[in-house]
């Protein structure tokens, strides 16, 4: 395949999301409340009812509902069972006593002398939380692929998942350019590689994400450091170098030791971007603009995520415009968009404006037209730093 071809983005993403390829990833078990950002290499569901039993949904007083009418006097009990015309206090998530069916809340009663006061009666099970209301025995809590965030986290942990085996995957940052320095050791008047240090925050949390110093665009070099890279690591990101430039060589390299998935988009911003697959390991090629490589990073590694993981690392919201977006260029593009009230709105065009990537939410890769406000679009959201 011509490392320089430009392929239709359906096409490209048809290839990325059909792809297969047979990498082993390492699993690790962790407890829960430590894995927020990791990946889930199982399906995870709850082993039984929660909560187990009938607890009190408010503070107040479980009492039999058969009992309750306006201005009943109940008996104030410290514990149950309860009797007729008993009533003991609980507090939010107590377990009920038995013989209760339902809880008054505190200010719907009066305590006075030993006695509580009702003013309006409860049905049954009335301010309870029944069992398994919260999570049925058998509810999939998560599945293989998924990222854990703080709330599912917290579902687990609620469902008695007390610890979860998760990807333990090995990432790589590596820029290409001789002109760059890395930004901790600038000597030389050497051009400062900003965009590493942004990839290498996206693939933190979910990967264990390693920023390499830039190398050179010498082929025999980046031979050498590509092979180097894939020796440490399950998954390459190249920056830059992946152009038509007189010292843009990567893909070249790339395409002699491995196999060319999509060597390019036809769509401006990813147009440069790529996906290899080297010794069965996944090889993004980002360029060299921190747009152009923020978009590719998803529209490559995160939608192959899924030949490894089981699931591309991308949502999607079909949302509309806010405002007019006329887009004249002579292929499809990548457009920015920021959430506002109403839609979202599109930012200012441009493959290095870390200006407006920065205000960004999401994109979308649109054909050139006008889109009235109002029109709906596919965006992409963009992932946000762990």
């Amino acid at each position: 395949m011509n490392p320089y071809a430009l392929l239709n983005v359906d096409e490209a993403r048809r290839r990325i999301d059909s792809l297969r390829i047979n990498l082993p990833l390492d699993t690790e078990t962790i407890f829960t409340s430590l894995a927020v950002g990791r990946i889930l290499a199982e399906d995870v569901e709850s082993p039984a009812d929660t909560p187990k039993e009938p607890l009190a949904a408010m503070d107040g007083y479980a009492v039999r509902s058969s009992d309750t009418r306006a201005g009943a006097k109940l008996r104030l009990k410290t514990r149950g069972p309860l009797h007729p015309g008993d009533a003991v206090p609980v507090d939010t998530g107590d377990p009920l006593p038995p013989g209760a069916d339902a809880v008054v809340r505190r200010e719907a009663a009066r305590a006075e002398d030993g006695f509580t006061y009702v003013s309006a009666p409860v049905s049954k099970w009335e301010n309870v939380f029944l069992p398994g209301e919260f999570v049925a025995k058998g509810y999939r809590l998560g599945s293989r692929g998924d990222v854990i965030t703080p709330y599912t986290a917290a579902l687990m942990l609620q469902a008695g998942i007390r610890r979860v085996s998760v990807y333990r995957i090995k990432s790589v940052v590596m820029p290409v350019g001789s002109e760059l320095a890395h930004p901790e050791s600038l000597v030389n008047g050497g051009r400062i590689d900003y965009i590493g240090p942004m990839v290498e925050g996206l693939l933190r949390g979910w990967s264990e994400a390693r920023l390499l110093p830039p190398v050179s665009d010498s082929r025999e070099e980046l031979e050498e450091a590509v092979n180097r890279a894939l020796d440490m690591a399950d998954i390459l990101v190249t920056v830059g170098g992946s152009s038509v430039g007189r010292r843009d060589s990567l893909k070249a390299v790339i395409a002699g030791i491995g196999r060319l998935v999509v060597p390019g988009f036809g769509a401006s911003v990813v147009k440069r971007g790529g996906l290899a697959v080297v010794r069965e390991k996944l090889v993004a090629m980002l360029p060299g603009g921190c747009v152009s490589a923020a978009v590719s990073l998803h529209e490559t590694l995160f939608r192959a995520l899924k030949a490894v993981t089981g699931k591309p690392l991308l949502r999607s919201l079909t949302i509309p415009l806010a405002e007019d977006l006329r887009l004249e260029r002579r292929m499809p593009s990548a457009v920015l968009f920021r959430m506002v009230d109403g839609g979202v709105e599109p930012l200012e065009w441009g493959v290095a404006l870390c200006r407006e990537l920065a205000k960004a939410d999401a994109y979308a890769i649109l054909q050139p037209g006008v889109y009235g406000k109002g029109s709906l679009v596919n965006a992409i959201m963009l992932k946000k730093p762990a």
